[in-house]
């Protein structure tokens, strides 16, 4: 569990030569002389015995302070609602369809295309590990469509290092679009998160949903379609591959 003096990134012996001097400071206005094995109090003069009175108990305070655990992040919670996103907008927030969304088949899940991390070290211990995608699904917003033109995307970020980081997640990373540059409208995303901690190991699941009319059917220009992430760091652009649904549809 991460305290302040962990945060700051010195070391831990740096902090219990810290915690031990202000204990023998602390104990000086009445124990000057004693030896006790692991440490010796000196003997201060009147004058400092006086003064450590008031700053030895203060300094010792303080130094255990600095190594109590920090308060826990906060559990990841993938049910919870979108809020607000940007200013000059809302996140997508069609919670509806997210929730009656049908799905007609998955896309295979192959490696990303496409996996640039920043030159800034952050000390990832696993790279691709750090953001994968678990599902690629297209499916109707109702039973009723039978044209395929809702897409559900769902992403996990793995914190793959060994301290805490510090999550900023937005739609504004993602997008959906073709080889022609066409690109989906963002119907669904979850869950926003500024300032929330991922500790190290802990997991984040990114979900979205897009729609798009220009991806089925028998007259498509279209051949590829591209989920890209960009800006997410340390990934500074990851992409994945699938058909257009004509491609997958098409009869031999």
């Amino acid at each position: 569990m991460e305290s302040l003096i962990s945060r700051t990134g010195l070391p831990d012996s740096f902090g219990l030569t810290i915690l031990l001097i202000s204990l023998i400071l602390a104990l000086g206005p009445w124990l000057g002389g004693a030896d006790f094995g692991l440490f010796k109090v000196p003997a201060f003069s009147d004058n400092a015995r006086l003064k450590l009175r008031v700053i030895g108990p203060l300094l010792l305070v303080i130094a255990v302070v600095v190594h109590l655990p920090l308060l826990e992040a906060r559990s990841v919670d993938t049910s919870a609602e979108p809020v607000v996103g940007e200013a000059g907008g809302a996140e997508p927030s069609d919670t509806v369809l997210a929730r009656n969304f049908v799905r007609h088949g998955s896309f295979p899940i192959e490696p990303p295309t496409e996996f640039v991390l920043s030159p800034q070290d952050f000390g990832l211990r696993d790279t691709t590990g750090f953001l994968t995608l678990v599902d690629a699904a297209f499916g109707t917003a109702t039973q009723e469509e039978h044209a395929p033109n809702i897409f559900r995307l769902e992403l996990r970020i793995t914190n793959t290092t060994s301290a805490s980081l510090h999550l900023d997640l937005t739609s504004r990373f993602f997008t959906l679009e073709d080889d022609r540059g066409r690109r989906a409208t963002f119907r669904y995303f979850c869950c926003r998160a500024q300032g929330e901690l991922l500790a190290p190991g802990q997991v984040r699941s990114v979900l979205l949903f897009f729609h798009s009319s220009d991806w089925y059917g028998k007259s498509i220009g279209a051949r590829r379609i591209f989920l890209k992430v960009t800006g997410l760091l340390p990934v500074e652009r990851a992409t994945w591959e699938f058909p257009v649904l004509a491609t997958l549809a098409r009869r031999p």
